[in-house]
């Protein structure tokens, strides 16, 4: 496999940009049953690299040998939509049996009335303009995501960026008169599907390049195959230092845990002028142990130290001891770092501290609605970087544009899949081959108009850019319905 030679290089986090938390309003259409099953579920972020389904649950090896049933440019549906209204779903039902019998008009007129009757569905938006397309020459692009009953929120976060960059691209005449044709994949967020699927796609002539994947450890799983086949893999959320510099044929548009730990260790040092750091970690999780890793190397570059690390997942663990810990060995802020299985511990450590130690946490399991409805008082001033902020002044019009899309907000994973397609779509402009987005992608010069900033890419394929820091504050009203918001830091 081509593995980028050397480590990325150091980048600098300067200054704060007012970017912000997405997903709120969702989440209270969910509440209120408005929107069903095809929203997200509130959490706004959930950890990318430590849901670690990787090699869990392992498949059927005839599932695997057949993987049609998980491929679909409009012929199937392979996100449930049971709870939402029968007419949406007959309508959406009826648009996927024309496209599957080529019958594109017909496929389009079902696929429109669907989305009037519930607009908040990407994979019928998809199919939409998948249909529009029908047998017409363009630009195939695969995107898998988890599609399983525990994950399925997070790829409806990443296919409304796509759907939404779809939709823009093509309605504005394609790439050079081309549109994208998108073929959605579930890779279930496990390791052994991914690598079966990376090769199917791999084999398919006709698919120039793929974005997706959730999970650090199916990203990393994938990788390899995606090199191979020379087939470039633009993921849009997965956040592992182990994916830096894998492939010259793997970027990916979110910044790596060496940010985040360095954006972490920044706001300690510098904004809280504290040097010293308890962390919470948990040890079965390959992203916390990462993030806990890129974190104490940042302090210690910069005159900081770690004075004690405690294991959320330990057995008989107990908030209010660790705390007491955590107290005389003289720290002067908190770090929580929790993988799923452990956030409730995480929330624990919240509630106890009483806003009495600083607090910073992890995008991936605290940047959410359960930060905010357990924390409540206690997380008030909790500090958390983020990628992207929907309260950002500079992105007016995509906010905008977005709401009007899916009837809410969306999050930083939608806004970061919607930054992938269309660095594809800037690389296909260029050289619409497999090559030619590599290189592109690849070059000093390259730069794709990205919702925040620039998508450009360092020599070890990540992206070139930066995070801000929100926390958490009272509201009233409030956007999240808990009393509390996250908010950028002034």
């Amino acid at each position: 496999m081509s593995k980028r030679k050397g480590p990325p290089p150091i980048v600098y986090i300067v200054g704060v940009l007012v970017l912000g938390f997405g997903g709120y309003q969702v989440y209270q259409m969910l509440a209120s049953g408005e929107e069903n099953d095809i929203v997200e579920n509130g959490n706004g972020a959930i950890e990318d690299g430590a849901i670690d389904n990787g090699g869990n649950g392992e498949p059927d090896s005839a599932e695997l040998s057949d993987l049609s049933h998980r491929f679909s440019i409009g012929d199937k549906v392979l996100i449930s939509s049971s709870s939402a209204s029968q007419e949406f779903v007959e309508l959406k039902e009826q648009g996927v049996a024309a496209i599957a019998s080529q019958n594109y008009s017909e496929a389009v007129d079902h696929l429109e009335a669907a989305l009037a009757e519930n607009r908040n569905d990407p994979e019928a938006l998809i199919y939409l303009n998948n249909a529009r397309i029908g047998n017409d020459e363009a630009y195939d692009i695969a995107v898998p995501v988890p599609i399983d009953a525990d994950t399925v929120f997070f790829s409806l976060e990443m296919l409304r960026g796509y759907a939404q960059a779809q939709n823009e691209i093509n309605e504005a005449g394609g790439v050079n008169g081309t549109p994208i044709r998108l073929t959605l994949v579930n890779d279930s967020d496990r390791a052994r599907e991914a690598t079966e699927i990376a090769q199917e796609l791999g084999d398919r002539d006709n698919i120039l390049a793929v974005t997706g994947h959730w999970s650090s450890s199916t990203t990393l799983a994938a990788a390899p195959i995606y090199d191979q086949n020379e087939l470039v893999l633009l993921n849009p959320v997965s956040t592992s230092t182990e994916i830096s510099g894998i492939s010259d044929y793997v970027f990916r548009t979110i910044p790596s845990n060496f940010v985040v730990g360095a954006t972490m260790a920044e706001y300690a040092l510098d904004d809280l002028d504290a040097q010293n750091v308890a962390i919470f970690y948990d040890s079965d999780s390959g992203y916390s142990l990462s993030l806990r890793r890129e974190l104490s190397s940042s302090l210690s570059t910069r005159g900081g130290s770690v004075v004690g690390e405690y294991d959320l997942s330990e057995s008989g663990f107990r908030a209010r001891d660790r705390l007491q810990n955590v107290r005389e060995q003289d720290a002067e802020v908190i770090v929580l770092i929790p993988s799923p299985a452990t956030v409730d511990r995480s929330l624990e450590i919240v509630n106890v501290n009483e806003q009495d130690l600083p607090l910073i946490g992890d995008i991936g399991n605290l940047y959410g609605i359960r930060t905010l409805d357990v924390g409540r008082e206690d997380a008030v001033g909790m500090v958390i970087p983020v990628p992207w902020h929907i309260l950002e002044p500079q992105d007016e019009d995509f906010v905008q544009t977005s709401r009007e899309l899916w009837g809410g907000d969306v999050n930083w994973a939608t806004v970061m899949a919607y930054d992938s397609l269309n660095a594809i779509a800037e690389a296909l402009e260029q050289d619409p081959t497999r090559e030619g987005i590599r290189n592109a992608l690849a070059s000093d010069n390259f730069s794709a108009e990205g919702v925040v900033q620039p998508v450009r890419f360092l020599p070890s394929g990540d992206r070139d850019g930066q995070l801000t820091l929100v926390e958490v504050q009272p509201a009233d009203p409030s956007r999240s319905g808990t009393g509390y918001d996250f908010v950028p830091l002034e």
